[in-house]
């Protein structure tokens, strides 16, 4: 088509990616209270854009973070009509009381005063902490620079 439209892509923002840790003990007690309350192990799925400010919280925290699945994929999230069922509300609650229950029950490590820098995890941190790859710059159409920011 020959329309005379013109677009300009510039990244002005952008966010480390997050994927979780399995292996520790948070991850671990967050599937048994799912599994608990629900009686199936849960479904690791790689879907939607986690948020971004997870894998900053974990590098600054030095803590290691979870995300709990409270709704289903047809509950159309953060589009029109979205919904959760009443009963992933209340299952939803119940996994937290249990989860609590469980991180109360785990042992505490306070990190030494010589605990090693962000970029090389102490032993109370885990590998989840470790820098993410770089990610590739965000393509720019040619001519961008003359466009004004909107």
């Amino acid at each position: 088509m020959q329309t005379g439209n013109r677009i300009c892509v510039r990244k002005i923002h952008s966010g480390d990616w997050w994927i979780g840790d399995r292996t520790n003990k948070l991850f671990q007690a967050a599937e048994e209270s799912l599994e608990q309350v629900w009686g199936v192990k849960p479904l690791y799925t790689r879907e939607g854009g986690t948020i971004p400010i997870t894998t900053f919280l974990e590098r600054t925290m030095k803590a290691p973070a979870i995300h709990l699945p409270f709704g289903q994929r047809s509950d159309s999230a953060h589009l029109p009509n979205e919904r959760i069922r009443m009963e992933n509300l209340t299952k939803g609650k119940e996994v937290v009381k249990i989860l609590l229950q469980k991180i109360a029950a785990l042992p505490m490590r306070v990190p030494s005063s010589s605990s090693s820098s962000p970029s090389s995890p102490s032993s109370s941190s885990s590998a989840i902490l470790e820098d993410p790859p770089a990610r590739p710059e965000s393509l720019v159409a040619d001519g961008c620079s003359k466009v004004p920011n909107v």
